[in-house]
């Protein structure tokens, strides 16, 4: 569903979820407001908030309830990825970045709180009708993860985010530079276990942890 007045985000409610309204609705104005531009268009390292992802064990203990089902699954916000200050890329080149938003009972109240994940892809925005509404994505290139704090009027999400994978340094400061193929990774390959950069194999268990978000919200 695309959203009105906001032609370059697209909105997919979680299935057997039609109770959770507030929580979708919410979900929205996260990505409408927090920023006043799209999220992944600045890499904010400053700012603060009473809570955020503090390190790894706080973003595993999370993908845990994720894939135990304890946290569940509110909606799926797809928008297009700029690059500000770096790939610049205009209209239809760029590139798909999804969003999910999952209501954690461990973390907070739903009404006040939201974990949101936040990973890139290579699939060109322009491509993204091509198929079906609601559609498993494959080729992934980096995830973070933060929340999304209810104001005096909607949603803000945290500036300061917990950057998940990739790992390598080479990877995270030239990854614009750098063939595909040495990119992109795929949460479950025909094992059912995802695959890993060459570059960052060492860190397999963090692809792992995020291949358990991934599967909760698809």
């Amino acid at each position: 569903m695309t959203t009105e007045g906001a032609p370059d985000i697209a909105v997919s409610e979680a299935k057997g979820l039609d109770s959770h309204d507030v929580i979708r609705d919410a979900a929205l104005k996260a990505i409408l407001e927090s920023d006043g531009a799209p999220i992944s268009e600045h890499d904010e390292e400053d700012g603060d908030a009473d809570r955020k992802f503090s390190g790894p064990c706080q973003w595993k203990a999370f993908c845990n309830r994720a894939a135990a089902g304890s946290a569940t699954l509110s909606c799926v916000i797809d928008f297009a990825y700029a690059d500000i200050g770096g790939l610049n890329l205009k209209g239809n080149a760029r590139q798909l970045e999804r969003m999910y938003c999952f209501h954690d009972p461990h973390t907070g109240n739903p009404e006040e709180l939201l974990v949101v994940v936040h990973v890139h892809t290579t699939e060109k925005w322009g491509d993204r009708r091509k198929q079906q509404s609601g559609r498993q994505l494959q080729r992934f290139t980096s995830v973070n993860a933060r929340h999304a704090h209810m104001g005096a009027v909607n949603f803000k999400q945290e500036y300061k985010k917990f950057h998940v994978v990739p790992k390598n340094k080479e990877l995270c400061s030239s990854w614009r530079t750098l063939p595909e193929e040495h990119i992109i990774w795929i949460p479950k390959d025909g094992q059912n276990v995802p695959t890993v950069p060459s570059l960052d194999r060492e860190h397999s268990s963090w692809y792992a942890s995020v291949g358990q978000v991934i599967a909760a919200g698809e």
